[in-house]
């Protein structure tokens, strides 16, 4: 008997508190849908409170139908001195309290299909990932030279353990990463790791009815760019 491949995923990265609804339509339709971090807003022009952004998060989460792997980004890190939300929410507890048989978290290492998930943490996370099978590595920040970041911006330019880890990764793996808004490509590899990596970036328009974000084809083997109000990029992959 042949088990069901992994065909579909679906990803998206720093939402910001935009497009929960967009995602509650579409999340469904996909094997896997994928969100690399930073869900909530720490913008100085932020008006809702870090407390009421992880009310309204974690009930929308709760909600979400599909299967998701997420993990937090540097907003979604809410340091424990900010006495407006529980203190057990802090430092990605809101995180942990998310997770459920349908929701990958931070931390988490579940097969899927064919695939390992491994949901790393953006303060904290592994430096390596045990060998095994293809893996799916859901993580903020992408990995040094592999395009999915800003080579020219030191503080953009990747996270240097996520690029020790790729050459472990089995090939057919994916790193899918967000964290950089305008990264120097969409998609990319790391020289010596049979690894892809992906960031779907952010679009910035405002009224935008949906976020940028990455279709992949498992087994057709392509993956797609959709941005709003911009051509499709489509490639082999």
């Amino acid at each position: 008997m042949q088990l069901w491949r992994m065909t579909m995923i679906l990803h998206c990265s720093d939402l910001h508190l935009r497009h929960f609804d967009w995602l509650s339509v579409n999340a469904p339709k996909f094997d896997l849908t994928v969100i690399s971090g930073d869900l909530l807003s720490q913008s100085p022009r932020e008006k809702l409170t870090m407390a009421a952004q992880v009310r309204m998060t974690s009930a929308w989460l709760a909600s979400l139908r599909g299967t998701i792997a997420l993990c937090g980004g540097n907003h979604d890190y809410v340091e424990a001195w900010d006495e407006s939300i529980d203190p057990s929410d802090a430092e990605g507890g809101w995180l942990q309290k998310a997770r459920r048989k349908s929701v990958m978290v931070d931390g988490d290492v579940r097969m899927l299909h064919e695939f390992r998930v491994v949901c790393r943490p953006w303060i904290g996370g592994p430096a390596f990932v045990e060998k095994g099978g293809p893996t799916i590595l859901v993580t903020h920040c992408g990995a040094e030279g592999s395009g999915v970041v800003c080579a020219d911006e030191p503080w953009a330019a990747g996270d240097f353990e996520v690029t020790q880890i790729l050459p472990t990764l089995a090939r057919g793996s994916f790193c899918l990463s967000g964290h950089i808004h305008d990264p120097d490509s969409w998609y990319g590899v790391v020289e010596g790791a049979g690894v892809q990596c992906f960031n779907p970036g952010v679009t910035e328009a405002a009224g935008a009815a949906f976020p940028n974000h990455i279709i992949i084809d498992t087994v057709a083997r392509r993956a797609e760019l959709h941005r709003w109000r911009q051509p499709k990029e489509a490639i082999r992959i």
